[in-house]
């Protein structure tokens, strides 16, 4: 199944599930960092690519990609 994403879904899905986050004096997420787990390039909620893809494994997890690196990503077989 294929799902639509647009900026606005990736942006939160990067504060929501990213690893590496900023947060302010309440503790809300206000920028967060990923590494695409094909390539290794930073992705930042500041510079959304177009291009962004997610997963939530079962462990609920999430793992960020490009389209493009889909395939490195599930060539390597990332435990999850």
């Amino acid at each position: 199944m294929i799902i639509e994403r647009n900026q606005k879904s990736a942006k939160s899905a990067l504060l929501r599930y990213a690893p590496h986050a900023v947060t302010n004096k309440i503790g809300r997420r206000i920028s967060a960092t990923a590494k695409c787990q094909g390539c290794g390039k930073e992705m930042s909620t500041e510079k959304v690519p177009d291009d962004l893809q997610w997963v939530i494994t079962k462990r609920g997890t999430a793992v960020f990609f490009h389209e493009k690196c889909a395939d490195k990503v599930w060539e390597r077989k990332i435990p999850t």
